[in-house]
């Protein structure tokens, strides 16, 4: 599909904004004030988020540009960030959703060694978005449409097909239902 210039600049200013990593940070910041913590909590969790997990795996998907070595760094970075969350006493709802987006990390590399790669980005745009919806309904009903957008102008960048939206939403929400309706 062809897009003139403005199409394909609205398309990428979209895309920087609804990236999955920017969106992320909103899980620890909801789940530590669903649990009534202060801002003081939520500035730790989430530089935690961002030191440990976000700006490593950006760095790691911009220089091997593959998603299967991305997925494995994203399982591995999360894994650390757990750690770091059990040591230091991280709010339930937290280590819950650290427990799913690893469960996610893990179900997404048998689909992509058994069926077909799934696309990091919308993988991890649904699993916040299912998080976040169920911890807290207000939040969800606004990252739905972030989450859907997001999901909406990847494919229209050529970065994922119908197939990815479809594998990645589904894992996520399989990923994420799971522990979130034992654990919590």
């Amino acid at each position: 599909m062809a897009y003139t210039l403005k199409q394909k600049k609205a398309y990428q200013v979209a895309y920087g904004v609804t990236h999955p990593l920017l969106l992320l940070s909103l899980v620890p910041l909801l789940a530590t004030l669903v649990e009534g913590g202060d801002m003081q909590a939520v500035l730790l969790w989430n530089g935690l988020l961002v030191g440990i997990f976000v700006i490593p795996l950006y760095l790691v998907y911009k220089w091997k540009e593959a998603e299967l070595p991305t997925i494995i760094s994203a399982t591995v970075l999360g894994l650390l960030y757990f750690a770091v969350a059990i040591v230091w006493g991280a709010p339930w709802s937290l280590i819950v959703c650290m427990i799913a987006g690893i469960t996610c990390s893990i179900v997404s590399l048998i689909v992509h060694q058994f069926v077909q790669p799934v696309s990091l980005y919308v993988l991890m745009i649904a699993g916040a978005t299912i998080a976040l919806t169920y911890t807290s309904l207000m939040a969800g009903l606004i990252m739905m449409p972030l989450g859907f957008a997001s999901t909406w102008v990847n494919v229209q960048l050529g970065n994922a097909d119908l197939i990815d939206v479809v594998l990645g939403w589904g894992v996520a929400m399989i990923s994420v239902l799971v522990p979130f309706a034992f654990l919590l």
